[in-house]
């Protein structure tokens, strides 16, 4: 079952949505700020952790990377996860310091990592058998 949450002077009952929120405790009783802002359906386990594709996509645009046009690949290799990412642009300095960052930001490494001009994104191709 669930409620509305805008609704004032009703009960907020949510079970098992799958909906990711973020609870903040004050004084005078518990909010959801930011209301829902995802749900688990669009999750991927890679390496062991959690990956949000969206996520992704924030921090393409966070390097001025074209977050609407990327692929990220995911492929087993000896029986182990594997994790690709091509992005359209161009002019990119330092690739390794990308996948770098991409490593601090979510706790994994890519595999495989490129620029390229005409690429047109496919979103999540997962080959993992």
């Amino acid at each position: 079952m669930v409620t509305h949450l805008n609704k004032h002077a009703m009960p907020l009952l949510r079970f098992r949505t799958g909906d990711l929120t973020r609870l903040e405790r004050r004084t005078d009783g518990v909010y959801l700020p930011g209301g829902v802002f995802g749900n688990v359906g669009g999750m991927l386990k890679v390496k062991g952790v959690k990956l949000f594709p969206r996520e992704v996509a924030f921090w393409l645009a966070g390097h001025g990377l074209d977050h609407t046009q990327h692929t990220l690949r995911l492929w087993s290799q000896a029986g182990a996860d594997r994790l690709g990412l091509t992005v359209r642009g161009e002019g990119v300095d330092d690739l390794a310091e990308l996948k770098s960052d991409f490593q601090r930001r979510f706790a994994m490494r890519l595999d495989e990592f490129s620029v390229a001009v005409d690429h047109e994104g496919m979103g999540v191709t997962d080959e993992r058998a």
